[in-house]
């Protein structure tokens, strides 16, 4: 099985739509960690050529970790449109409820703790609004 067809079995019924490139950009992570543990992974590496290589194993819990994240700030997987013939087949994507996005993260979290490394802080909004009224340029009229 390579490292792709793994990171997608983690996700069952939505592995099969998540971009080719998110998964390159989550096998790669555990290079950029600096950590003698972790290594970069390729999507075509096979894991079963990495039978008992703690280094890879700790790089593929890291890279789903990556993966995790990142799902985990997503709303949809999205949904594809495209034509066949003179028909139109539109394939719909999976929507990722709040519980879900926090369940992904819940799971990365423990993944990186178990390795003693810093878990991703969320994305937060500041909060409030910004009032612009006073900005506006409006013309004086005069009665």
């Amino acid at each position: 099985m390579t490292v792709e067809k793994w990171l997608r079995g983690q996700f069952q019924g939505i592995g099969e739509q998540l971009e080719a490139d998110v998964l390159a950009v989550a096998a790669d992570s555990p290079g950029d960690v600096n950590d003698p543990r972790f290594r970069a992974l390729s999507l075509s590496e096979d894991k079963n050529d990495y039978v008992g290589d703690e280094v890879f194993a700790n790089s593929l819990q890291y890279a789903l970790s990556t993966l995790l994240y990142a799902m985990s700030s997503a709303t949809s997987t999205g949904s594809r449109s495209e034509k066949r013939g003179n028909r139109q087949v539109t394939r719909g994507g999976h929507s990722f409820t709040t519980r879900d996005r926090e369940a992904f993260r819940n799971r990365a979290d423990r993944i990186r703790t178990k390795f003693g490394l810093d878990i991703e802080e969320p994305d937060a909004d500041d909060g409030g609004m910004f009032d612009a009224t006073n900005l506006s340029r409006k013309p004086k009229w005069q009665c």
